[in-house]
């Protein structure tokens, strides 16, 4: 099933109640019905002018771990009609962020997607990530001129 389009469907439904029984439904019937969005490490390698995370400079930073990952796929990603990671953080950080992917795919996900400033991703991490079935990649980006980006995006400049 498409999201998008899913999506779109749901704003046509004008009645909670239609939704939330739709929402009952598909629990009952098993199916999927859900977005899991995460973040899988509170840390970013910039620190943009609007972001939360420029606030805190702590070089240690809060990470999920591989088992910490097995568990919340084992309770969420059954009935996931997608996941996206990266929701304010930068997930390309935290070094496991391609098995996050992986579980989504395992657990039959049928829409993965990755949220990222894209300054950490080489040719290799792109091969990778589509090789294990990411489904969408977002690119944040907060100018259309160069100037624009790096003032927004502080310590993107001198990156390549």
């Amino acid at each position: 099933m498409n999201i998008y389009r899913l999506l779109k469907f749901n704003r046509h439904i004008r009645s909670n109640r239609i939704k939330l029984l739709l929402i009952f439904t598909a629990h009952i019937l098993n199916r999927r019905y859900y977005s899991v969005r995460i973040d899988p490490v509170f840390a970013c390698n910039l620190r943009c002018l609007m972001c939360y995370f420029s606030k805190s400079r702590k070089s240690e930073s809060r990470k999920f771990s591989r088992f910490e990952f097995d568990i919340l796929a084992k309770n969420l990603f059954g009935n996931a009609l997608q996941v996206m990671v990266g929701c304010g953080a930068e997930p390309t950080v935290h070094p496991n962020y391609f098995y996050l992917v992986e579980l989504a795919k395992k657990y039959k996900v049928p829409h993965v997607g990755l949220v990222t400033n894209g300054q950490l991703i080489s040719k290799t991490d792109l091969e990778t990530l589509s090789r294990i079935g990411l489904n969408e990649l977002t690119l944040s980006v907060h100018g259309a001129v160069k100037e624009t980006y790096e003032q927004f995006m502080v310590g993107a400049s001198g990156i390549s």
